[in-house]
């Protein structure tokens, strides 16, 4: 593994570092905000291409924030392609 090391300015550097900086202000909130008002709009929960649409972000960085959102317990994942939103009373059709 490639450790992110500090240049001469103090900044870190490194692909994660990276990206870091260049999503700075974009948070999981805006994600599960975009997620329900998408959701509203659609009436089904909105990929991850739709949601990266909307925010302006790469399609990537979205599944890493809903990762996030999964681990706390926001989302749910079904299947491979397929969430729900924890605590909603959309039901996905059977």
């Amino acid at each position: 593994l490639q450790a992110a090391i500090l240049d001469r300015s103090g900044y870190r550097s490194g692909r994660r570092a990276r990206l870091t900086r260049r999503y700075h202000g974009q948070r999981k909130e805006d994600v599960f905000e975009a997620i329900c008002r998408l959701g509203e709009v659609f009436n089904t929960p909105p990929t991850q291409k739709q949601i990266a649409e909307d925010l302006n972000l790469p399609q990537p960085f979205i599944s890493h924030l809903m990762m996030q959102l999964e681990g706390e317990g926001r989302i749910r994942w079904l299947t491979r392609y397929t969430y729900t939103v924890t605590d909603s009373d959309w039901q996905p059709p059977e």
